[in-house]
């Protein structure tokens, strides 16, 4: 978008939601006026080397005017939006009192309980760069599961399912009981199971017959 057009976004007649006469719109006026040569005053070098100049917030601060937010929302969200080690001026309140002319930033801090739809802005502009990125990410996954390349198999699963060719199987085994219904289980036999496998791996010689017919020997004894 030419230059001309992005300053255009910024429409005075847009920036306010008071009167000038309004306590506290005197000095958003003054400050709104300064925006645009403090934003040309910024210069920084991003982590990779790469010059800034200007706010790093401010395109994204140009669209918000664009849908209509009032000029001090919109550049408070789209600093919000960037990362912190991007962000100028670094805190809340040096934007609040350095760029958006107020005192402290308690206002920000109301406007953030006062307005929930501002922090449903903030969640919508993060994510836009992951949205911008979906196409290169849908057409990289696509070359990948397309390749003939053993490592891409489970790329190929994965898009083979979502575009409802492939479906795999459960993960689990699913069991029941007769009609459907939980499965009993007879704890005490289990048991017993369990100890005369550990016995017979003990003893090779150990016969569960001629232990059952030891204990009703043992029963008839004791009862004559």
């Amino acid at each position: 978008m030419p230059k001309d057009d992005k300053k255009n976004l910024d429409d005075p007649s847009t920036a306010f939601p008071a009167s000038e006469n309004t306590p506290g719109q005197a000095q958003s006026r003054a400050s709104y006026k300064k925006l645009e040569k403090l934003n040309q005053s910024v210069r920084l070098t991003s982590p990779d080397g790469t010059p800034i100049n200007g706010f790093p917030w401010w395109e994204m601060y140009l669209e918000l005017r664009a849908k209509g937010w009032p000029w001090r929302k919109a550049a408070f969200i789209a600093w919000s939006c960037i990362p912190t080690y991007l962000r100028i001026p670094k805190t809340q309140k040096e934007l609040a009192t350095q760029v958006l002319g107020m005192r402290s930033d308690r206002i920000v801090r109301k406007w953030r309980e006062k307005y929930p739809e501002i922090e449903k802005e903030i969640e919508t502009c993060m994510m836009q760069p992951l949205r911008d990125q979906l196409p290169d990410v849908l057409a990289a996954w696509v070359g990948v599961a397309s390749s003939f390349d053993p490592r891409a198999h489970r790329d190929r699963i994965t898009y083979l399912t979502h575009v409802k060719v492939y479906k795999p199987p459960k993960a689990g085994i699913e069991l029941s009981g007769e009609d459907g219904k939980p499965i009993e289980i007879d704890l005490a036999a289990e048991y017993a199971k369990d100890m005369n496998e550990i016995l017979r791996m003990l003893n090779p010689d150990y016969d569960e017959d001629d232990e059952e017919e030891n204990a009703e020997e043992e029963s008839d004894e004791g009862g004559s």
